[in-house]
């Protein structure tokens, strides 16, 4: 093999192995991002279960009245488009 046709496969194989560090690196934070959307189930699923166990709230400060949208839309469909993402910077 040239010379030529030898650097051809070589910066083929580095270009492989930047695509498959790159597709690592978003496996991780889609994986990141689907536990933070069952840390935030887990989290109503305890503040359900509390106000169970105390016999229920106040009116207007019911777990099931303050739920955000987010979460609800969340519960409704639990896919990737509704988690919330890292924003911070």
């Amino acid at each position: 093999m040239d010379q030529e046709t030898e650097l051809k496969y070589l910066r083929a194989r580095r270009e492989a192995e930047i695509a498959i560090s790159d597709l690592e690196t978003e496996a991780s934070s889609v994986a990141k991002r689907y536990k933070s959307g069952v840390r935030e189930m887990l989290s109503f699923i305890a503040s359900l279960d509390k106000e169970i166990e105390e016999g229920g709230a106040m009116e207007g400060i019911s777990v099931l009245e303050t739920t955000s949208p987010e979460l609800e839309r969340l519960i409704a469909d639990p896919t990737l488009d509704n988690v919330k993402g890292d924003t911070a910077v």
